[in-house]
């Protein structure tokens, strides 16, 4: 056997070929791994900022939601988050502000929706009626909207 043979393979091929293209091809990955990185870490945050507002651990969820905002501005999801946590918070003013900011930079009105009618339903309640029962119509297991509705409603009795 020659020294030519041995850098071949059992199929014939050259080693050195093979190897340089798995060495690409980790490399891609590597590359698409570092490139997504980020992207999953502000999404994990996301995540666990929401958890804490679900658990009602507000200041930890506000510590998220603020680096989260400082890291890309632009983004909506962590400023609607922080409006629901304004309005847990009591903190209407705060919270319409940042509702008008994230809607300026682009949420979506339907993403709005909820809590434009919850930070609505105490000021004024047949403003907000419709956007509520739209909302439950749609979560029908939203604990906070049929709240909402039932505290109209008995508001509206009276």
């Amino acid at each position: 056997m020659t020294t030519q043979g041995a850098d071949r393979s059992a199929g014939g091929r050259p080693m050195g070929r093979r190897l340089i293209l798995a060495a690409l091809g980790l490399a891609a990955l590597g590359e698409a791994g570092r490139r997504a990185a980020p992207r999953v870490g502000r999404e994990i945050r996301l995540r666990l900022a929401g958890r804490a507002i679900a658990d009602n651990r507000l200041d930890d969820a506000e510590a998220r939601l603020e680096w989260l905002i400082s890291e890309n501005p632009r983004w909506t999801p962590p400023r609607l988050l922080m409006v629901e946590a304004d309005r847990r918070r009591g903190r209407i003013t705060e919270a319409e502000e940042g509702l008008q900011r994230a809607v300026e930079l682009g949420l979506p009105v339907e993403e709005g929706r909820r809590e434009f009618a919850l930070l609505r339903a105490g000021r004024d309640f047949p403003l907000a009626e419709k956007s509520l029962r739209r909302v439950l119509a749609e979560h029908p297991d939203d604990v906070e909207v049929r709240q909402a509705l039932a505290r109209g409603g008995e508001v509206r009795r009276r």
